[in-house]
């Protein structure tokens, strides 16, 4: 179990679009970027839904890609990541 998958979060250092599942902390990964599927009876249809729109629309999986790698440049990078634990552990100590 992965509150926030480190494999969501590779492909977006990667520039891919996302097509993820709405388990978890899994939506705080998604701003136009990809798409978040709802759990529930139409999951696997709307998973082919946007594989079908991503393979079929250059410019939105090129937007999105480049979105995901934004949004992984802002927040998960590892200077990032050492800074924000760092400071959590900084205001325990002080």
């Amino acid at each position: 179990y992965e509150g926030l998958p480190i494999s969501i979060i590779e492909a977006m250092s990667l520039e891919k679009p996302l097509i993820v599942s709405d388990v978890g902390g899994v939506q705080e990964l998604i701003d136009k970027n990809g798409f978040l599927i709802a759990k529930g009876k139409n999951e696997i249809k709307n998973i082919g839904k946007a594989i079908v729109q991503l393979t079929s629309d250059d410019r939105l999986r090129v937007e999105m890609g480049g979105n995901s790698l934004s949004i992984f440049q802002n927040k998960f990078t590892l200077e990032q990541c050492v800074n924000n634990t760092e400071k959590i552990y900084k205001n325990y100590i002080e």
